[in-house]
């Protein structure tokens, strides 16, 4: 391993864990790192690629920072992060073993190939990937050491790029890392893509400082129904389909990204999306009570709102104001949230409604139910540390479920139960350790 690749390192039980670039890009062209702990039995290596390195980075560092609450069941694997990027996703779990708590990094696939016609079949649920796993011990001060590494090396790493095609270290913000999310550039013929970590640009390549994050300025051009190729050209190529397909693919739907900007993303079919902005409903109702088969109960006012990630506290009191938006305030651990008037509920119900193209998607949906919602309950609020937004995808998650498994609601009612158990407790600021659960067969 080349030490001018390395992000991080340290030691555990004496055994080294490091993180590093590879020396070699993918088939593509783009770089990928490699995780690996020197084992007792043989060296363990995960490879994490570009797009995945800062949400694994802010994951574990999360997950350490949670530290071994007990509740922990021996024996049992306790979710702690998914992310569902790409051909499948990542995740991260918590198992106990007598008194020795380890960390799981697993990677998961949605297609594997047949037997007969060797072709790519898709399956109900995100599948495990055998090849893709790594476990070590959980010793919370050096894994936070390793994750402090390796956020330095991210930030040194964006400064390398802005200074190397000439751009102030301030052209962008979002903790110094927006470079990452703001910044096109040409890296491979034929391909606009952002830049990623690892990355190496010079005055050579051809590059485009976005107005806005990625994410958000996807998310406009998306704006009523579109194909792919259609967002393509609204923005003008400055990000190719790849990209886009990246930041506007279905599951993005439950994305911090995607609601925190207040809109709600949906897929009609594989290549045609739609999104719409709509923080006045995310606004009126924070914790998207209206998808409940029970309108909230009232509870006095505290006077302070619970902050929400579509923006500050003034648009609560704009909501407010506005006529048959709400029809009063009720209080939660988190600060106050509106109550949507029924009018409004109605219209947040019509906004929030899965498309039917979604219904092939159904099975996995479940399953991120299921993954988010223990994450949620042995991470409380989630590795951004967001409460509101994690109940509110939630929320959003169990409306879908409901929704697209209509007349097959016995198959899937265990797992929804469990859900709402479990957002009740989080509701509360209570959650317990939560093992995951078997997802149901047919």
């Amino acid at each position: 391993m080349d030490g001018s690749n390395l992000l991080a390192e340290t030691s555990l039980q004496g055994r080294p864990l490091k993180l590093a670039r590879s020396a070699q890009p993918t088939r593509t062209g783009l770089p990928y790192f490699e995780l690996v702990y020197e084992a007792a039995s043989r060296p363990s290596v995960y490879r994490i690629w570009a797009n995945e390195l800062i949400w694994f980075t802010t994951a574990l560092s999360k997950a350490v920072a949670g530290g071994f609450r007990s509740g922990a069941m021996p024996g049992s694997s306790h979710a702690l992060a998914f992310d569902p990027t790409g051909s499948g996703g990542q995740s991260i779990w918590l198992t106990v073993d007598g008194e020795d708590p380890r960390l799981i990094v697993r990677r998961y696939q949605n297609s594997r190939q047949g037997a007969d016609d060797g072709q790519n079949h898709f399956t109900r649920y995100l599948t495990f990937d055998r090849s893709g796993q790594i476990q070590f011990p959980m010793a919370q001060d050096a894994l936070s050491a390793f994750c402090a590494q390796a956020r330095e090396s991210l930030h040194r790493n964006a400064s390398q790029i802005l200074d190397a095609i000439g751009l102030p270290s301030n052209s962008f913000d979002a903790a110094g890392l927006g470079v990452f999310q703001s910044l096109s550039a040409a890296i491979l013929a034929g391909q606009r893509t952002l830049v990623l970590p690892g990355q190496e640009l010079d005055a050579t390549h051809s590059h485009w400082p976005l107005a806005k994050p990625a994410q958000l300025m996807a998310l406009e051009a998306a704006s009523g129904k579109k194909t792919f190729a259609e967002v393509e050209a609204s923005l003008e190529h400055i990000l190719d389909q790849r990209t886009l397909k990246s930041l506007l693919d279905w599951p993005r739907r439950y994305a911090r990204e995607v609601l925190g900007f207040g809109f709600v993303l949906n897929q009609h079919d594989p290549i045609t999306i739609s999104s719409v902005r709509a923080t006045k409903a995310f606004a009126s109702d924070p914790l998207l009570t209206s998808l409940d088969l029970k309108p909230p109960t009232s509870k006095p006012a505290k006077g302070t709102w619970a902050r929400i990630p579509q923006g500050p506290a003034q648009i609560l009191d704009k909501v407010m104001k506005e006529p048959d938006c709400c029809s009063g305030v009720t209080s939660t651990p988190m600060g106050d949230v509106p109550i949507p008037s029924n009018t409004m509920r109605r219209e947040i119900l019509g906004l929030l409604a899965p498309a039917a193209g979604l219904r092939m998607y159904r099975w996995k949906i479940l399953q991120f139910l299921e993954f988010w919602s223990a994450a949620a309950c042995n991470l409380p609020g989630g590795i951004h540390e967001d409460p509101v937004f994690e109940l509110q995808r939630l929320a959003l998650l169990e409306g879908d479920v409901r929704a697209l498994f209509q007349n097959e609601e016995e198959l899937v009612e265990a797992v929804l139960t469990k859900a709402q158990e479990r957002r009740a407790s989080l509701l509360n600021l209570a959650p317990g350790f939560e093992p995951y659960q078997p997802l149901p067969k047919r």
